[in-house]
């Protein structure tokens, strides 16, 4: 029996281990907070695993029993696996990528996870313990997330909403959800003095957290919850003098500070500490736009797929095929989606009706499994926390997407639903531990399933994502040795190599577009970065975005033969509108694909086709800048002058920001030598697309005092000194100078 009860604790101790994953961090990595903690994770739920099914073996009685919730859990797993056995990419749906971390491969493991701590957490004691363990490290994370937003910490969060070392603050909210009712649970529960001031001490961390995330879709769940619970908990609070007050003066207190902070929402330093997120519910702004047409586009998808959807992972093939061309126009550098951003239209889009109804079904078993505790237990308590979590969890859910540290957050909570009404149940059996022969054989099997995983799969994958940040940093001043990395870091063969192939490509084509280097191995440096991205089309042929880069680099391919070996390789051209058009099929509202197709017409000296497809990409979208700022472009190229300057000026006036320099090459589109019309024309569009060189400014006050315009002239002189404080006192006559004339004019 003893030795029965060590072994348990050691997997308790590993299990534990297992939910410090968030805290897990190795900035060398590639996409390092996802990446990291993910390996960790799978490489100590792994050996929990093996270890736990030979404790099982050995031990019959510790053998999980099956509820309904356990058995609905269980089905909604074997969805997720029917749909990726379906996937129009099994490949991906599988291994998931290295943004994510969530292909099928990674939630067996947590699914592993559930399995392990049903059998391992049982009675009361044990499951207090699991929540007080999870509560303990996302207080941890509370904490240092607090610290973050004071600067006081290496990693730093991100335009003033702390993340912590999870990364992300939307899925940091998210994980502290579960953080927040546990200790609410745990400290409305505990009779002992110390540990509840521990627990509401614990709550306060959370809520102050969850606020320095600026997360709305957190907000809103939290505030959900709470309100459940304290419903919830009507009675006990009238019995419960001291609770009622307390909780009378904690609603009152939130609410006094939340008015405040509505009332100075458009206070400077409200806004630059980001509070004025809290006060911001807007339908119409951008975020909210785009998340409501990417829901559209995934309930496109479930249309077309209904069954069983696309396949996990598989969310921005329906994103891309729908895509509308108005999206630019709230997003226009973030028009890669994908995640749904909202677990409904998610598990439609990419797992069908038979995911989306497991996933009801599993919703349905959770809250009945609660209500049926209440109802044998009368624990109000554990009715209002439990409670308030599903719903909180669900609401932010409608807002964001499922990670590790969400899903640890939920691992813990079905465990806890799951063993709660068995909590006092004397597990025994009448069988025997298996025959040890067979526990060796398994043992064996196992062992050698783990030792597979460790080293060709997490360490390998540990290694090439190191490898290949060593080679992006390396690059731009080590050509040779960042070239070495990365090429080391797709040796490794793992499953995660279609985005390091990808970096590596987009590597090589950065530093060569940004450098401008002609170094003598140029052009075989291209043509390896187009073979990787050919290398992944092998396993997503209609990818739109591979599509799309390859048919770039063939692109820049014929640019970089034609000019070092004059000679057009019209078939590299081609070749490249072969991907183009692929890429097109896939996303016919993607704008910059069109841009390449220009760009490929005008290198094969289709100049009318050029012009044509350039404006056919303004037609998708005539209020994106980036459009006209092609198109005139085009028209330059075309000797299209005139258009060629109405377009810059559109796209200007629209908000495009072009380099200074590259502006600068277009000054013949307009008469700044015979014209002072013309030259103010052109000033102002410098000055317009944002300059920081106070000449603009200092000249275009001087040609509007040539012409009288003192206002103007005083205006741009007094911007000059802002940028050169140096000339303050030449520019103080100026504009002494010029509200005299105005005043003598005036007389």
């Amino acid at each position: 029996m003893i030795k029965e009860q060590k072994y348990k604790k050691i997997l308790q101790g590993l299990f534990f281990l297992a939910l410090l994953s968030p805290l897990v961090v190795d900035q060398r990595l590639f996409f390092p907070y996802v990446t990291t903690s993910a390996l960790y994770f799978q490489l100590i739920t792994e050996v929990l695993f093996f270890l736990w099914v030979i404790f099982i073996l050995l031990y019959p009685k510790q053998r999980p029993k099956f509820s309904l919730l356990a058995k609905i859990f269980s089905l909604y797993i074997l969805t997720l696996i029917l749909a990726t056995i379906f996937s129009v990419n099994q490949y991906l749906s599988f291994w998931g990528d290295t943004e994510r971390m969530m292909g099928l491969f990674s939630i067996l493991h947590f699914f592993a996870l559930f399995l392990v701590g049903i059998s391992l957490f049982r009675n009361k004691k044990e499951l207090k313990l699991l929540l007080t363990v999870f509560v303990g490290i996302s207080s941890f994370l509370c904490i240092y997330g607090i610290l973050q937003w004071f600067g006081l910490t290496n990693i730093k969060p991100g335009v003033n909403r702390i993340m912590a070392t999870v990364g992300n603050s939307g899925v940091f909210a998210g994980y502290l959800i579960f953080g927040l009712f546990f200790s609410s649970y745990l400290a409305m529960s505990s009779s002992e003095k110390n540990w509840k001031i521990a627990y509401y001490a614990g709550v306060l961390l959370h809520l102050i957290a969850i606020f320095l995330t600026g997360t709305r879709g957190a907000y809103l769940g939290a505030a959900a919850g709470i309100f459940i619970c304290l419903a919830v908990l009507l009675k006990n609070l009238k019995l419960n003098k001291k609770l009622r007050r307390g909780a009378i003066i904690s609603v009152v207190l939130i609410a006094v500070l939340y008015g405040l902070l509505f009332i100075n929402k458009d206070n400077e330093w409200i806004k630059s500490k980001g509070f004025d997120r809290a006060t911001q519910f807007s339908l119409q702004e951008s975020t909210a736009i785009t998340r409501f047409m990417s829901w559209k586009w995934g309930l496109e998808g479930f249309k077309e797929k209904p069954i069983l959807g696309y396949g996990l992972n598989q969310f921005a093939v329906p994103y891309n095929k729908y895509l509308e061309p108005d999206y630019y126009n709230y997003a226009p550098g973030d028009n890669y989606f994908d995640r749904a951003h909202n677990i409904i239209i998610e598990l439609l889009s990419t797992t069908g009706l038979v995911g989306s109804a497991a996933y009801l079904l599993l919703l349905i078993a959770i809250f009945y499994s609660i209500i049926k505790y209440y109802r044998t237990e009368k624990d109000r308590v554990y009715l209002g926390a439990m409670g308030g979590l599903i719903i909180a969890y669900f609401i932010q859910n409608l807002f964001i997407f499922d990670m590790l540290p969400q899903i640890l957050g939920l691992m813990v909570f079905l465990i806890f639903i799951n063993n709660s009404p068995q909590a006092e149940a004397v597990y025994e059996s009448d069988k025997k531990g298996a025959p040890k022969i067979l526990v060796v054989l398994i043992a064996l099997i196992l062992l050698g399933g783990l030792s597979y995983s460790y080293k060709k799969i997490i360490f390998n994958e540990y290694w090439a994502l190191r490898d290949n940040v060593a080679g992006q940093v390396l690059m731009p001043t080590n050509h040779e040795q960042g070239m070495a990395y990365l090429q080391r870091s797709l040796s490794y063969g793992t499953p995660l190599d279609l985005d390091l192939r990808s970096s590596v490509a987009n590597t090589i084509f950065n530093y060569y577009l940004q450098s401008g280097s002609q170094r003598p191995e140029k052009k075989d440096d291209i043509n390896y970065a187009i073979n990787l991205y050919k290398e992944n089309l092998k396993y997503l042929p209609n990818d739109t975005y591979y599509n799309y880069k390859t048919g770039e680099l063939l692109n820049y391919r014929f640019d970089v033969e034609s000019t070092s070996e004059n000679i057009l390789h019209e078939e590299t051209l081609k070749e490249a509108m072969e991907y183009i058009n692929r890429s097109i099929e896939t996303s016919p509202n993607r704008i910059e694909s069109y841009f390449l197709v220009s760009q490929n017409l005008l290198m094969d000296g289709e100049l009318e086709k050029a012009v044509e497809n350039a404006e056919k990409a303004v037609s998708l979208n005539d209020r994106w800048s980036k459009s006209y700022w092609e198109l005139a472009k085009v028209y330059y190229l075309t000797n299209k002058y005139s258009e060629a300057r109405e377009s810059l000026i559109k796209a200007i006036d629209l908000g495009e920001r072009i380099n200074e320099k590259t502006l600068t090459n277009f000054v013949g589109l307009f008469d700044v030598q015979n014209d002072v019309n013309e030259e103010i024309i052109f000033y102002e569009l410098m000055i317009k697309n944002g300059t920081s060189n106070y000449l603009y400014y200092s000249t275009l006050a001087n040609k509007y005092y040539e012409q009288g315009q003192w206002d103007k002239a005083v205006q741009y002189a007094r911007q000059a000194v802002n940028l050169n404080p140096e000339i303050k006192d030449s520019v103080e006559k100026f504009v002494q100078n010029a509200e005299e004339k105005k005043q003598a004019e005036a007389e």
